[in-house]
């Protein structure tokens, strides 16, 4: 018996051309979409980003102590005071009293001064052992922070939170901030923060009076109140040191935005949010969707800046 053919049928002409007109609209939309949320980020850093008046000399613009770095760590001293520097702000100290990594510091950025003395913000932790290294570390930490000015908590300094008189951001990640809660008699599971973070973001932020900047995947900020839930730009953030860049970026920013800090002019939440955005947008541009290390974002910060203070929002 003959075998029946169903007969072949085509889409009219038509479907195919407004097939394509369809996908180049969505493609068109989407990139708009993306151009105006990078607008909107840019703000974000314009509105935080303290541009030196005429009047301005390298005290008024802004003194960063940094106490990071250790002799088990001392890459992080480099990557925290660098990518500071590349930030903008009128001075970094380096406060740690290790001649070997003094030395390494200056090397990378022969600007810093190894020299204790006024400062408007501070930056600790970052490269320093968990709970705050020995018993120097731990007291020269203390000392700092009775200094009263707007600090960053990083690493190792991060239960140091509960000492706190000042504005403080504390940059945990998973894990630190597990162990904030255990140090202070709170037996929190790993895989309870995994599963609800915005939850224990908020805990320790009520809980320690202080802004929280929880590091993942997905990065939670909060004050307490306001949750910020932000998505990152690229996965080969996940690389040693890219904790310390952001690090650096936050202390000068607190550093250079003191007088307004003071004046509740200006909150910790939004000096995250902005230092989030340089940090996320630098590694973009150094990954380009490939492997990147931590050391190759600083020469990408200035630009950063530099476009998200000449971005118009309109």
């Amino acid at each position: 018996s003959d075998l029946f053919l169903a007969p072949k049928v085509y889409p009219p002409q038509d479907f195919y051309f407004d097939l394509a007109l369809n996908l180049l609209a969505h493609a068109f939309f989407e990139r708009q979409y993306s151009l105006i949320m990078r607008r909107i980020d840019r703000q974000v850093v314009k509105n935080v980003f303290q541009k030196p008046s005429i009047n301005d000399d390298k005290y008024s613009r802004g003194v960063l102590g940094v106490f990071a770095g250790s002799k088990k760590y001392p890459g992080a001293a480099v990557l925290t005071t660098k990518s500071a520097s590349r930030t903008g702000v009128g001075m970094i100290r380096f406060l740690v009293n290790n001649k070997k990594v003094c030395y390494l510091v200056l090397e990378k950025s022969p600007e810093v001064v190894i020299q204790s003395g006024q400062v408007q913000g501070l930056l600790i932790g970052s490269g320093i052992s968990s709970g705050g290294g020995n018993f120097l570390s731990r007291q020269k930490i203390k000392k700092l922070i009775n200094q009263k000015v707007p600090t960053v908590l990083d690493a190792g300094a991060i239960n140091f939170v509960k000492h706190m008189q000042s504005p403080c951001l504390i940059t945990p990640h998973y894990k630190e901030l597990q162990a904030l809660f255990s140090a202070n008699n709170e037996n929190v599971d790993l895989a309870q923060i995994r599963k609800d973070p915005i939850k224990w973001a908020k805990k320790a932020s009520q809980d320690f009076s202080t802004t929280v900047l929880l590091k993942g995947n997905t990065t939670i900020i909060t004050d307490g109140k306001k949750v910020l839930e932000l998505a990152s730009s690229t996965t080969y953030l996940a690389t040693a040191g890219s904790g310390d860049v952001l690090a650096g970026i936050l202390g000068a920013l607190v550093a250079t935005n003191y007088v307004r800090i003071k004046n509740n002019q200006i909150s910790m939440l939004e000096i995250a949010h902005a230092g989030f955005i340089i940090q996320q947008e630098v590694a973009e541009i150094t990954s380009a969707n490939g492997p990147m290390g931590a050391s190759q974002m600083i020469e990408n910060i200035a630009p950063v800046i530099r476009k998200a203070i000449s971005t118009k929002l309109i």
